[in-house]
């Protein structure tokens, strides 16, 4: 399949994207304090219904508590070296009532949550489809593939269009969750670059509607402030978890050690949050490496970020005598990682795009 089918394949689910950006702007309004938890919710509420045609709740939602417990364990076991029986395979043999032998329970507690998050959700588009009720989604698509049944590749070619199912929620949530995160830290760090953007929304977009999908190559300067190249190269999603001397994740440390000499070799400046490095004369600008391939997808992300951006302004948190409070960047570590804790001020650019955000709920 060329770019072009995939890219026509994905448009179809454009208007499950523009729903949760909307009310994303919303939550954001009401509570911007609580912007990771709104970016948790509005990539898994995307994600379940594009997957799965599910509507999720705003809080406390079955299908998304056991997705995130099944990516708990996967970024728990994924660190070299993070459960005894990595240095003693032997003590996989041991019974999980005996002390010590925590990590088989732990391993079970997952082992069942995994199971849930294939198979639930999968079940429910199943009993919907049998209906004739079920919604677009990427599952409701694999079921009208599917061989009919009693054919013996039912079987097998069903559980191929589970697991990639599966696969679409998993692979991406935590990473996407990352680099949205890493979004706004660098727009608090960087104002100059945010006010950039929003100069180019402005032209392009203007103040009375949302940034739309056709506006992405209109707005270069923009989709290199989002989750491309700039935002991966200042805060990757992945570093060596553990510690560099460890024999075991030594290969990590030579891998991070070449890229970062890469990058240094070929920008100037590698650490510095500069979209414009990618660009001349507000294009793409082909001769710089790197500047046609971005990270976890160019302007697929373009609806949410380029809709922050369009109606809020991002800044550092102050403290209550009205001084800033100094960001010191940094990352979690694991086989996922976080920048580190920081706070922000997330406020309307103004009255009218407060009551833009508004006036889109009524839209969707």
């Amino acid at each position: 399949m060329g770019y072009r089918d995939c890219w026509n394949t994905v448009s179809k689910h454009f208007p499950a994207q523009t729903r949760g950006t909307k009310l994303f702007l919303l939550r954001l309004l009401k509570s911007p304090q609580e912007f990771r938890d709104h970016i948790r919710h509005t990539f898994a509420a995307t994600i379940m219904d594009v997957t799965y045609g599910i509507k999720v709740k705003e809080k406390n939602d079955s299908y998304v508590e056991t997705v995130e417990t099944s990516l708990e364990g996967i970024v728990a076991a994924g660190v070299p070296g993070a459960f005894l029986v990595d240095f003693m395979p032997i003590l996989k043999y041991v019974p999980g009532w005996m002390p010590g032998a925590g990590f088989k329970r732990k391993a079970a507690y997952w082992r069942d949550a995994n199971y849930k998050t294939r198979e639930k959700p999968w079940r429910f588009v199943e009993s919907q489809h049998s209906q004739g009720i079920a919604p677009d989604s990427m599952a409701a698509a694999f079921f009208d593939g599917l061989p009919p049944i009693g054919d013996e590749q039912r079987e097998i070619e069903e559980a191929y269009a589970r697991d990639t199912a599966a696969q679409a929620f998993v692979a991406g949530a935590d990473t996407i969750l990352s680099s949205f995160q890493a979004f706004f830290l660098a727009m608090a760090l960087y104002p100059e670059a945010q006010r950039k953007a929003q100069a180019e929304l402005d032209s392009v977009v203007g103040n009375n509607r949302l940034p739309e999908f056709a506006d992405r190559n209109s707005l270069p300067y923009e989709c290199y402030c989002e989750g491309s190249n700039e935002v991966a190269q200042c805060y990757p999603t992945s570093h060596s978890p553990y510690d560099y001397e460890r024999r075991r994740t030594r290969w990590l440390f030579y891998s991070e050690m070449i890229d970062s000499l890469w990058q240094h070799m070929i920008y100037d400046q590698p650490s510095e949050f500069r979209p414009e490095r990618f660009l001349k004369d507000g294009e793409i600008d082909p001769s710089v490496p790197g500047a046609e391939v971005a990270s976890f997808g160019f302007g697929r992300r373009i609806c949410p970020v380029s809709s922050v951006l369009s109606v809020f302004t991002i800044s550092p948190a102050k403290d209550e005598y009205g001084n800033t409070i100094p960001i010191h960047p940094g990352a979690t570590s694991g086989l996922v990682s976080y920048p580190a804790h920081f706070d922000c001020e997330i406020k309307p650019r103004s009255a009218a795009a407060e009551k833009l955000i508004r006036d889109s709920q009524e839209l969707i």
